[in-house]
């Protein structure tokens, strides 16, 4: 098994093929099952009081990097954030355009409760036939109400509807020259902007011409 497990993983292109090689884990288990057994067996209580050590330590590790420092060092890459974003914006009646980061819209598509087979339907990727060598996907995503892309400056400002994005893509210069209206603001753990939410104001940036300076 150790030697036959890797290979499903290392043929394909799919880019979870790390999932593939899950029961590598098994014969690699047992393998330290039978080095600790071996271990207790020839030290006995020394061993057993270096290996409660061991693991009383790998435990506390454990629980200070996911449940105490992980959430304020890392929430950037956990995409902190999200939850809260779609509470916001579950209250708006608007179309609903989401600047696209990363793989953002799994996790829109479980604080949304989105049906599945809706998504699906409306989120055409690649065919059965190619889904393991055709590696191109579909940028653009459905959800409900929620369109989740890249944001295209003067295409996306001339519909009336919600924007969301980070202070990255957004600051207060393009809010101004676009009549952006902020409607709400999504801050992380050390206080910085993770999302913002705007109002466009397509008729109000007509009038205007050169912006809402």
């Amino acid at each position: 098994m150790m030697l036959i497990s890797p290979i499903p993983a290392s043929i394909t292109r799919d880019p979870f093929s790390s999932i593939r090689a899950l029961p590598l884990v098994l014969p690699l288990t047992i393998l330290v099952a039978g080095g600790i057994n071996q271990f207790l067996e020839k030290y006995k209580k020394i061993g057993l009081l270096i290996l409660i050590c061991l693991v009383g330590w790998s435990f506390g590790k454990f629980y200070l990097s996911v449940f105490r420092f992980n959430d304020f060092f890392r929430f950037l890459a956990c995409e902190d954030g999200i939850e809260q974003m779609v509470a916001k914006l579950e209250k708006e009646n608007l179309p609903i355009m989401v600047d696209s980061k990363g793989e953002i819209y799994s996790q829109i598509l479980f604080f949304t409760k989105a049906n599945p087979k809706e998504y699906q339907e409306n989120n055409f990727e690649v065919s059965d036939s190619d889904y393991y060598i055709n590696m191109n996907r579909n940028r653009t995503k459905k959800i409900k109400n929620i369109t989740i892309k890249g944001l295209e400056w003067g295409k996306d400002t001339e519909i009336e509807q919600i924007l969301v994005a980070d202070s990255l893509s957004i600051n207060d210069v393009q809010i101004k020259e676009h009549c952006l209206t902020k409607i709400f603001k999504i801050r992380g753990t050390n206080g910085d902007t993770l999302f913002i939410g705007l109002k466009t104001n397509p008729k109000l940036k007509k009038e205007k011409g050169t912006g809402c300076f």
